[in-house]
C-alpha cells in the first residue's frame, strides 16, 4: 500500500485520427465525430493517461476495431 501523499489522476480519452485517404479496413472506417457533428473516415483509439506529481505518462492505448462494416450503396462508404 502507498503513503504516498501526491494527487493521482487517471483520465482516458477517446479519439479519432482522421485518415480520408487510406482505405477502408477494421481500424480505419467512417465514425460520427461529435466535435465537428459530423462522419469522417479514421482510427478510432482510447488513450490512458496517468498523472502523479506533475508528471504524466501514457498507460495505455486501445485501437477500437468495429465489429460489422457496413457499405452506404448510394456513396460506397
Amino acid at each position: 500500500m502507498s503513503q504516498s501523499k501526491e494527487t493521482i489522476i487517471l483520465s482516458f480519452d477517446y479519439s479519432i485520427q482522421e485518415k480520408q485517404y487510406t482505405d477502408k479496413s477494421k481500424l480505419n472506417t467512417w465514425y460520427y465525430d461529435q466535435v465537428f457533428g459530423r462522419s469522417t473516415k479514421g482510427g478510432n483509439f482510447l488513450t490512458a493517461l496517468l498523472e502523479v506529481g506533475g508528471m504524466q505518462f501514457t498507460c495505455g492505448v486501445e485501437f477500437i476495431k468495429k465489429d460489422m462494416l457496413v457499405t452506404d450503396e448510394k456513396t460506397e462508404n
